[in-house]
């Protein structure tokens, strides 16, 4: 059980990528890939498909995308910010 659950484990960022997305920042990271990508894309893309699947387009539903949305992309964005430095400290002691 323990050799498939390491076997879907992500693959762990190479040291380059750790850096590039530390060197991009907390906040920016957290607005742009957090809040832009996921909080923002993820809920237009779900009424869009709605939408194209027949239901009507509600404005309360609209609206609670584009609150919850960036709120949750938001709290997305931290917690990867948290994860990516973890790894990055981890990596780094490991390294020397």
């Amino acid at each position: 059980m323990l050799n498939l659950l390491s076997k879907l484990k992500m693959k762990s960022p190479s040291k380059e990528r750790l850096e590039g997305i530390i060197a991009l920042g907390k906040w920016r990271y957290v607005l742009t890939r957090g809040v832009l990508m996921f909080g923002l894309v993820l809920p237009i893309s779900a009424v869009s498909a709605d939408y194209l699947q027949g239901e009507s387009l509600q404005l309360q539903t609209i609206m609670v995308a584009l609150v919850v949305g960036p709120i949750t992309g938001l709290c997305f964005g931290l917690y990867t910010w948290a994860d990516f430095n973890r790894r990055y400290e981890k990596f780094m002691k490991v390294e020397g």
